[in-house]
């Protein structure tokens, strides 16, 4: 099956701390899979330097949390199973309004996938992100990354 894929960028990095950078965030959209009617969206998280990712966050849209909240079935680092409110959050965090993965990255262990499992397939769009690094101040960038419509 072919999800159709608007131009949307596929990789958004980040240069933190914003004025002096010591590190580089790398999120690139690896793909989407489609299985018994769920779509999977995994991204690839890589750290260069110091300070790590302490968390990131995947925009939605505002109108879109109730969908969301129903069609959201799994959210996974490198294939393990993250806990609501625990591995990751739904809400407004950094500005974005979508997941926030609490569960962040050392330049050691790069790169990490993070999978969101939904119920249904869904066109692309652009959507906004935003991370954090240790005691920085979190940066946000719009429309930067691939996430489908729902």
């Amino acid at each position: 099956m072919v999800i159709f894929m608007a131009f949307c960028p596929k990789t958004v990095t980040f240069a933190v701390p914003f004025n002096n950078p010591t590190a580089t965030y790398i999120i690139e959209f690896k793909g989407v899979t489609v299985e018994n009617g769920n779509s999977t969206w995994c991204y690839d998280v890589t750290v260069i330097g110091n300070p790590g990712l302490s968390h990131w966050d995947l925009g939605v849209f505002k109108e879109c949390k109730e969908l969301l909240e129903e069609k959201l079935i799994s959210v996974k680092r490198n294939g393990v199973e993250l806990v609501k409110n625990i591995g990751y959050e739904i809400g407004e965090y950094d500005g974005v309004y979508g997941i926030k993965f609490e569960i962040g990255v050392e330049d050691k262990e790069s790169p990490v996938t993070y999978c969101i499992t939904l119920k249904g397939i869904y066109e692309a769009t652009a959507v906004d992100v935003a991370v954090k690094g240790g005691p920085t101040t979190a940066q946000k960038k719009e429309r930067c990354l691939m996430w489908p419509i729902l």
